[in-house]
């Protein structure tokens, strides 16, 4: 069981998938936070613009 438990502790063979399972991780909200960024920046865009028709229409 100590051979065992000692081998497994030195197995490294997994440890690249993890790392780039980590990164993915860390990509993935990153890319959510800037859509999230760029959709209110698209919806305040809209906002506006029709706000700025809305006025020239009642002119």
């Amino acid at each position: 069981m100590r051979r065992l438990i000692s081998k497994f502790l030195r197995d490294t063979s997994g440890t690249t998938a993890i790392e780039y399972a980590l990164i993915l991780g860390v990509v993935s909200i990153a890319v959510v936070g800037g859509y999230a960024a760029l959709a209110n920046g698209v919806d305040n865009l809209y906002g506006f613009l029709n706000n700025e028709f809305s006025d020239a229409m009642d002119d």
